[in-house]
């Protein structure tokens, strides 16, 4: 039957992908791949290291060949003869075309990776199995059969805990990590202590927590090992673009302005100038996000305390070459260290020419276990009090310092009251209160507190030349949607033209609703077994 997939082995880091144009189910290549994994303890070494062997003098002969891309690009340009590619491989009534990669490769609809790094077991990309201990045939067959190939958000079946998976325990392979830790005299502590604010949320942090709680819950379904991301994105070294992409992506939306606007003229340089991420494969693990405020370090994974410990002495290593030409006095800045699932922050000043961490928090977890749970997570709180803060600190410096010139040609004008300013600012865009900041230091003091609102631009087909503006007021509320269902959060928001508003946020952008709302694209396009979908969330306009 023409149903196209692949048996993989990961060994060393490294994919060793077999994949075939027929007969791929679970009932015949799933079967052929699990068949080969012996059920007994004894027979179950040999064949590890068996199979390492032949996988290591594979990958010895392959070393100095060109990759699967540069193969490409030779067979395209006709100095490769596909007829006598060396890679074809018949074993059984198999025709195996291989491939060796250095992440997980997509091959078709089915996909069965016997992973011997950690003796896991994939379908779909999916972690299942322990190696140690798989299930008969029947169960097998079961588990893997249950999964709906035709949906795009694949859901897998719970496998019983003596079958299932078990993740390898983290190991800090170079312990002067740790000693360099020590030295550092770090202190570890609450968020607040971290960021040297209250104990209690404000109004503006809560709002930004719960619009983050709503980004990051859209994005469960992204987090697909296929993609680089989940397990993946804990085990594989160096760490896939894809889950250092997503990393950076999460940093930025949680530190820049919370203005969501689908316009293709609209850019968050208009109001946060950062060092974005460049278009490529940008592969960097550390990166400045507000360059001398805010950094961030990508990481596998901080499940332990000894390798929070590391990687906060690797962050402060980082740093440290960073500032190697010019290690001045600097004044107090952050780190958020984050590998897939969690995240710590890190306070940081750099004196004497030496990097000092003056605290830190634990690890804390941020992603949402499962879309049927709770959405607050402590990271969450904690990367959305850094982000507030990290924001607060630039419109000070965008509107204050830098415009300080400006605003003393205004010192002799006529000075109304706050409150009326204020009152004027809430019938302006975003874009004017930007620019009525230079035009004295009132008026900056008003943008400063306007544009931490968070703002949803929506177009509609009533209003395509002037777009519908909405600014949220810092209020949280838990509301009955229109159509009667409970929407994850809700906020009370104010029109341009001063009227209130309910804004009601959901991860659902496919139910046809009559009220005015619109989508927002929350990262690049994913390729999820051969569906593109978009990353999004939706916010729904009540009592208009």
């Amino acid at each position: 039957m023409a149903a196209y997939g692949s048996r993989v082995y990961r060994y060393k880091g490294h994919f060793f992908s077999y994949w075939t144009d027929w007969d791929a189910h679970p009932q015949l290549l799933g079967l052929h791949a699990a068949a080969e994994i012996p059920r007994d303890s004894t027979s179950f070494d040999a064949y590890v290291r068996f199979k390492k062997l032949e996988l290591e003098k594979l990958l010895k002969s392959e070393a100095g060949k060109p990759s699967s891309f540069e193969r490409l690009k030779m067979s395209l340009e006709g100095l490769l003869d596909d007829a006598d590619d060396e890679r074809d491989i018949i074993e059984g009534d198999y025709f195996f075309h291989f491939e060796l990669c250095e992440e997980p490769p997509v091959h078709g609809c089915f996909t069965y990776e016997i992973d011997l790094d950690n003796l896991i077991f994939y379908f779909l990309g999916e972690p299942m199995f322990d190696l140690r201990n798989m299930p008969d045939k029947d169960q097998y067959l079961a588990y893997l059969e249950s999964v709906d190939i035709m949906e795009w958000n694949l859901k897998f079946p719970e496998v019983r805990e003596g079958h299932r998976y078990k993740v390898p325990p983290p190991v800090v392979e170079d312990s002067s990590w740790l000693k360099a830790y020590k030295r550092l005299g770090a202190r570890c502590t609450d968020i607040h202590n971290v960021l040297g604010v209250g104990p209690h949320m404000n109004h503006i942090e809560t709002t930004r927590m719960k619009i983050m709680e709503i980004c990051l819950l859209a994005s469960l379904p992204f987090m697909k090992n296929s993609c680089g991301l989940g397990l993946n994105a804990m085990l594989l070294d160096p760490i896939p673009y894809r889950a250092l992409s997503r990393l950076y992506n999460i940093c930025d939306l949680f530190s820049g302005p919370l203005v969501f606007d689908n316009s293709d003229q609209f850019s968050k340089w208009e109001l946060l100038r950062k060092d974005h991420l460049k278009s490529g494969y940008d592969r960097r693990i550390f990166r400045w996000l507000d360059k001398g405020y805010l950094c961030m370090l990508a990481v596998n994974r901080l499940d332990s305390e000894d390798t929070l410990r590391a990687e906060i002495a690797s962050l402060a290593d980082q740093i440290a070459a960073f500032y190697k030409k010019d290690c001045t006095n600097k004044s107090t800045f952050y780190g958020a260290i984050l590998s897939i699932y969690d995240v710590s922050i890190v306070r940081l000043r750099v004196v004497n020419h030496r990097v000092q961490v003056e605290s830190h928090t634990p690890a804390l977890r941020y992603l949402p276990q499962n879309q049927s749970s709770s959405t607050y997570t402590p990271g969450i709180e904690a990367l959305s009090r850094l982000g507030n803060l990290i924001y607060q600190n630039y419109l000070h410096r965008k509107f204050l310092t830098q415009r300080s010139r400006r605003h003393k040609l205004w010192s002799g004008g006529i000075l109304l009251p706050t409150e009326i300013y204020l009152r004027i600012a809430q019938y302006l865009p975003y874009r004017t209160i930007t620019s009525l900041a230079s035009v004295s230091l009132q008026w900056a003091h008003v943008a400063i507190e306007m544009l931490q609102h968070p703002y949803f631009i929506i177009r509609s087909e009533d209003c395509q030349q002037q777009p519908y503006s909405y600014r949220v007021v810092p209020t949280i509320r838990q509301d009955l949607g229109p159509e009667g269902s409970l929407y994850p959060v809700s906020f009370q928001a104010l029109d341009d033209r001063g009227r209130n508003v309910k804004i009601h946020l959901t991860t659902d952008v496919t139910a046809e609703l009559r009220q005015r709302q619109e989508s927002y694209c929350l990262g690049e396009d994913l390729e999820l077994h051969e569906w593109r979908k978009k990353c999004q969330i939706r916010a729904v306009i009540d009592n208009i």
